[in-house]
């Protein structure tokens, strides 16, 4: 049996199932001995050679007691197994909120995606190096190794939903939450395919893989073979963008990763004919999309017509505009394409503030700096708010500040 063993951080060892499938195992260094968890089947040559660098295994832990099995070949040689619950197998079954060996936190997931499973927490021995230097940890980024089971597969370095083989996609969303909540500095998936070009083909930012703004906004697609170390990024894309595989009718256990799944109820949508650079559209589904206009979510991915590009920048700020506009119990109304009059008022205010406030501050400075720019304009607004005379004919010669808080009897704030 050949077994390939890689240190993935300072006192962390793992591999992969040599019978091929998924499944990845861990060993932690602690004070405690050597701890495996989850471990598939390690041969001997392979056992010895970690033996021999951290001592002999002298625990198991697993993430589910259904997982039993795999610590078998160690119990025989005196290794204590733990698991969430008792059963064949199990000596010593724990529950949520307890410490394991090694310094192991337990970590209760939600009952609906991830029954009688728990996710493992291990702060690591004194100060666990998961960035190798401050300039390339994320913003945000904690601290210690999440270790997870098999609730939360990952593909490369991408979190995957296998659709009908896994709980409802909410479900999903709230594991994914429940796993940001305790704010990992990386993740060690029990179950971490290798990289797959559709996988990260189909995630949020796709279309902008292996630029600088790929690798400022978007979760890493490339990685360690048996480490996830941004975990924060990427639990976050996978909870606003999953990626969806399914298997296609008649094509046996293969799985394909859907580039166009909705992103609130995973299932297919039907986008137009691939061309690069056509409209942006939501990535949901036409009920979803039916949904989300009466109620509008904070943050929404956007793709082209063919999908082959996406973004969420300009969507997310008319997203978020239209839920104030709806907690004010007012309306929104679009004026007709090519008709500017019909918008008069607007139109005048952006006239206005081009001739009073922009001209005036590019004609100081070449190049203005964008903080300049900010700063500009929120003085000028203060005074065309309070100071500047309106003549016009509602107006006449009022500002605008003494018309809208003197109509609501309110104290003007400066």
């Amino acid at each position: 049996m050949n077994t390939e063993i890689e240190a993935a951080l300072p006192g962390v060892w793992r591999w992969a199932d040599p019978a091929g499938s998924d499944r990845c195992g861990t060993a932690l260094a602690t004070p405690d001995g050597l701890v495996l968890v989850d471990p598939p089947p390690l041969g001997a040559p392979a056992r010895e050679a970690l033996e021999r660098l951290a001592g002999g295994v002298r625990h198991v832990c697993l993430t589910s007691a259904r997982l039993a099995p795999l610590a078998a070949p160690y119990a025989e040689t005196g290794a204590r197994v733990w698991a969430p619950a008792g059963g064949p197998g199990v000596e010593r079954p724990f529950r949520p909120g307890d410490t394991l060996p090694g310094g192991l936190a337990v970590c209760q997931l939600p009952a609906d995606a991830a029954p009688e499973e728990v996710a493992l927490f291990w702060p690591g021995p004194g100060e666990l190096a998961l960035h190798p230097t401050a300039a390339t940890a994320p913003p945000g980024a904690g601290e210690g190794l999440l270790i997870t089971g098999d609730s939360f597969p990952v593909v490369g370095q991408t979190p995957v939903y296998y659709e009908g083989a896994a709980p409802p996609l909410p479900a999903y969303a709230g594991l994914v939450r429940a796993l940001l909540a305790m704010e990992p500095g990386a993740l060690a998936p029990g179950r971490q395919a290798p990289p797959a070009p559709e996988v990260a083909r189909a995630t949020g930012y796709a279309a902008h893989i292996g630029t600088a703004y790929h690798r400022r906004r978007a979760a890493p697609v490339e990685g360690p073979r048996f480490l996830v170390p941004d975990a924060g990024r990427i639990l976050e894309e996978a909870r606003f963008a999953p990626v969806v595989l399914r298997r296609p009718a008649g094509e046996g256990d293969s799985w394909l990763a859907d580039p166009f799944a909705c992103t609130r109820c995973g299932g297919p949508s039907r986008p137009a004919v691939q061309t690069c650079g056509g409209p942006f559209i939501p990535r949901l589904c036409p009920d979803c999309r039916a949904r989300a206009r009466v109620s509008p979510p904070a943050l929404r991915v956007m793709s082209c017509a063919g999908g082959c590009c996406t973004r969420d920048g300009a969507r997310a700020v008319l997203s978020a505009l239209r839920q104030a506009v709806a907690a004010e119990q007012a309306s929104q109304r679009r004026i007709k394409a090519g008709r500017p009059n019909s918008n008069g008022c607007v139109e005048r205010l952006q006239e206005t503030i081009l001739e009073e406030c922009w001209r005036p501050a590019f004609s100081r400075s070449l190049a203005p700096k964008i903080t300049a720019l900010k700063r500009d304009l929120d003085e000028y607004l203060d005074y065309y708010n309070t100071d500047r005379a309106h003549t016009g004919r509602l107006t006449q010669g009022r500002v605008p500040a003494d018309i809208v808080f003197g109509a609501r009897k309110m104290a003007r704030v400066r």
